[in-house]
């Protein structure tokens, strides 16, 4: 093992890590997500949650719509979303199946799947 300092893509805090002794300069956009990961900044607080949340949305996605194509549209609006560039998506996916993206008031990127069903006479 050997020390390798980095700094915080948002701050330029130096952190100094221990890494393996193969670590070369190619590892470089590794060792600043972790500098950012352990940066008491809030730049990169915010990132992190960004990046939380980003994960837990993309899960959440998956559970329902795993292997469908709504699946690919959903998580390609959760930049934007998350960016404010969209305020909010709602995908109907057919058969009353809906997944709405859209960002809470704690900035946070807010998901809903909503099954509706409906049921229908006629005679």
């Amino acid at each position: 093992m050997k020390q390798i300092t980095g700094g915080c893509r948002f701050c330029g805090q130096f952190l100094t890590f221990e890494v393996p002794d193969s670590f070369d300069t190619e590892d470089l956009n590794l060792l600043s997500d972790e500098t950012v990961k352990h940066c008491t900044c809030n730049e990169s607080r915010d990132f992190r949650a960004m990046q939380s949340a980003r994960n837990s949305t993309e899960d959440y996605i998956d559970r329902y719509f795993q292997g469908s194509p709504v699946a690919g549209v959903a998580k390609a609006a959760i930049t934007p979303v998350i960016n404010g560039d969209i305020e909010r998506i709602t995908i109907d996916a057919g058969l009353g199946v809906k997944l709405e993206l859209k960002t809470s008031s704690k900035k946070f990127i807010k998901a809903r799947y909503t099954v509706t069903k409906q049921t229908e006479l006629e005679s």
